[in-house]
This record gives structure tokens, sequence and C-alpha cells, in this order.
């Protein structure tokens, strides 16, 4: 079952703010069809853009640095 924008809002914020994982994600929504799959790969999705943000941020504090200097 595809995962609609508000399930992966959902599961983006409570891995963000409650660092979560795909089985207690399971475990609050029984009521959902989901699998611990398709909660997974929504997970790495998310770990990955934050990784990425995170990553650009240091970029930016790098260029900024240099400029200041």
């Amino acid at each position: 079952m595809p995962f609609s924008i508000e399930d992966k809002h959902t599961i983006k914020v409570l891995r963000q703010q409650k660092l979560y994982g795909a089985t207690k994600i399971l475990r609050m929504f029984p009521n959902k069809n989901w699998t611990l799959s398709g909660v997974k790969t929504v997970l790495s999705k998310v770990d990955v853009q934050a990784a990425s943000n995170v990553i650009w941020v240091a970029v930016c504090r790098a260029r900024l640095e240099v400029l200041i200097s």
C-alpha cells in the first residue's frame, strides 16, 4: 500500500523528533496496512535527507568563514 503524504510526514516527524524506529512506528499504527519494509524505506529516505541537510549547513558555514576572514 502506498503511503499518503500525511503518512510520510507523520513517519518523518516521529523519526526526527522522537527517534522512533520502524517497529515502534508500526506498533503505534496497527490499523494502517503498512509493512515493515515499507516503513524502513520511508525512514531511510528521511535519514538521507537529514544527513544531506547537515552536510549542506557545514558547507555553508565553511564558506561563510572563508568570506569573513
